[in-house]
C-alpha cells in the first residue's frame, strides 16, 4: 500500500528459496522489490550493496545456514555464513546505514538440547512446566553443535554491536 523498496539479499542456496522469490516476483509490489542473489560471507559484495542502495531504515537479518545436517557436514560454512556473514552486516549497517532498526533472528538451538526442560503434552500442544510463558535470556546457553555455536556467536557479535556502535 506503499512505495517503500524492500531489497533482499540471498543465495538461493534453501530448498524452496527461488520458490519463494518466484512468489513475492508475482505480487503485486514486485516493482518495489530488489533482488541480489549472494553469499553475505563475501564482504565486498555486502559493502557494495548497502553503499549503492543504502542508507537503510530497517534492515531485517534472517540469512544463515540453517540445517543441522549440513552443520555437521560441513562446519565451516556455518561459521562462513553466521558468523562471518553477519558480521558483514552489521558492519555495513554500522557504515553505510548508521541510523537503520536492525532485526535479526536467532535459534533455540543455542541453548543445546534442552532436555533438562519438563515439557507435558496437553490435547492440543506441549507446555513448558517451568517456562509457561516461553523462554527468555535467561536460559543457559549451550553450545552443543556447531551450528549452534555459529548463531551464539553471531548473538553475540549483535549484542556487542548494539552496545558498542549504538546499532538500534
Amino acid at each position: 500500500t506503499n512505495n517503500d523498496e524492500v531489497f533482499i539479499i540471498d543465495s538461493l542456496e534453501r530448498k524452496g528459496s527461488l520458490e519463494n522469490l518466484e512468489w513475492l516476483k508475482s505480487k503485486s509490489f514486485k516493482n518495489q522489490l530488489n533482488f541480489l542473489k549472494a553469499d553475505i560471507s563475501k564482504n565486498e559484495i555486502i559493502n557494495s550493496f548497502f553503499e549503492k542502495y543504502g542508507p537503510f531504515d530497517f534492515v531485517c537479518h534472517v540469512a544463515g545456514q540453517v540445517a543441522m545436517t549440513l552443520s555437521l557436514k560441513n562446519p565451516r560454512k556455518d561459521l562462513e555464513t553466521n558468523i562471518v556473514g553477519t558480521f558483514n552486516i552489521l558492519e555495513a549497517v554500522r557504515k553505510y546505514s548508521p541510523n537503520a532498526l536492525l532485526a535479526y533472528s536467532s535459534t533455540n538451538k543455542v541453548y543445546g538440547d534442552l532436555n533438562w526442560i519438563k515439557i507435558s503434552e496437553t490435547d492440543k500442544r506441549y507446555v513448558l512446566n517451568d517456562y509457561p510463558l516461553g523462554f527468555d535470556e535467561t536460559i543457559p546457553l549451550d553450545f552443543t553443535t556447531p551450528y549452534g555455536c555459529s548463531k551464539g556467536s553471531a548473538d553475540q557479535y549483535v549484542r556487542d554491536w548494539a552496545r558498542l556502535f549504538d546499532i538500534r
